[in-house]
């Protein structure tokens, strides 16, 4: 039998999926416990962006550049099992997106119906939705543990906002020999140096507010890396790619590159041994700059000029004789049917004497 509370916690999940409100990681748990009847161990940790390396030494820079808001993680134990739930709040989708993409495991199967992107490995899952990126996981053996995660997932799935758009910097990535569930995006050079060794520097001034796609694609006798940047001006684009290229050349002589640069994008494919599989595939990159302007305003013929002139004159003259008239009107009616009340009083008129004497003859 369903209770009052439990019925509260259906609505709170519906209304909570519905219009983006944020959250009560309390509430979550209390109706995971509720729904599997397992049981919360200790009580709900916490962390923001400046105390996760007190939990995760190593993945706080990384959730750091991409822009973590808070973590929240509770474990739940039911006849000697555990399992713990990670719900990680990022800046927004994209950063959600991102951070999945950085932590993906290319082993790991697709997670179908739950969360927007979502995978699953033995006893460990973790999908992203909207602005959210939540990690499941059992040390476990048990076979029992399994359903008991999926169940635990759908439930935080229904009640987190589902909004959420591809950035547009992955959906240009050609199709074609791209490797499945190889495409990384970055919001920083430190996630992007631990997926390709550019080194420990910011080689291409993604700092300066830049976006970052790495994938790989396999060729029938080759494979290379693609490496697209955003950035927010085409002058960055131009001086980070120079930069850049020169950097990594000078430090891997050995090592393929071409590139191609379209007003703030650029495209970078390294390791391709064939220089025709390399041209095509930056052939298939392109940035379609989307401009808008107001027109320019005709200037006025000297004619047109002219007649608007005479128009606003005549317009004016109109309104001066029209007021006139009406003032005389008005004066005239007063004067006639409240005769020596507003004007021309007796009372109210003086005579100007000047008292002149006639001149002396």
């Amino acid at each position: 039998m369903k209770t009052p509370g439990f019925l509260l916690l259906l609505l709170w999940r519906f209304v909570g999926s519905s219009f983006g409100a944020p959250i009560s990681p309390a509430n979550l748990f209390d109706s995971i416990q509720n729904e599997t009847q397992w049981k919360p161990a200790n009580g709900i940790r916490s962390y923001d962006s400046k105390t996760l390396a007190n939990f995760q030494p190593k993945e706080a820079p990384i959730f750091d550049e991409y822009g973590l808001t808070r973590l929240d993680c509770q474990s739940f134990e039911h006849h000697g099992n555990t399992i713990v739930i990670e719900i990680y709040e990022m800046a927004d989708p994209t950063a959600a997106f991102g951070i999945y993409t950085f932590f993906r495991n290319s082993a790991a199967q697709p997670l179908q119906g739950i969360g927007n992107l979502g995978e699953q490995q033995d006893l460990k899952l973790s999908f992203m939705q909207n602005q959210y990126y939540v990690k499941i996981s059992s040390p476990s053996r048990s076979s029992l543990v399994q359903p008991v995660l999926l169940k635990m997932a759908r439930i935080i799935s229904q009640a987190l906002p589902r909004s959420f758009v591809i950035p547009s910097a992955v959906t240009r990535l050609p199709q074609e020999n791209l490797v499945k569930r190889s495409v990384v995006f970055t919001l920083g050079f430190r996630a992007l140096n631990q997926k390709f060794p550019f080194g420990t520097t910011d080689l291409f001034g993604l700092e300066n507010g830049a976006e970052a796609v790495l994938a790989e694609y396999q060729f029938p006798q080759d494979s290379a890396k693609l490496l697209l940047i955003n950035y927010p001006t085409q002058q960055l684009a131009k001086k980070y790619l120079e930069s850049g290229y020169q950097t990594y050349s000078a430090q891997n002589p050995d090592q393929s590159i071409f590139f191609r640069r379209d007003g703030p994008q650029v495209v970078l494919i390294i390791g391709a041994k064939s220089v025709e599989a390399a041209t095509a595939l930056l052939e298939k990159m392109s940035y379609v700059s989307m401009v808008s302007w107001d027109p320019k305003a005709q200037p006025l013929s000297v004619a047109r000029m002219m007649l608007n002139i005479f128009l606003y004159i005549g317009f004016m003259l109109a309104l001066t004789l029209t007021a006139g008239i009406a003032f005389g009107l008005v004066r005239v009616l007063l004067k006639r049917f409240f005769p020596n009340r507003l004007f021309d009083r007796p009372e109210t008129m003086e005579i100007i004497r000047l008292n002149l004497l006639h001149p002396k003859k």
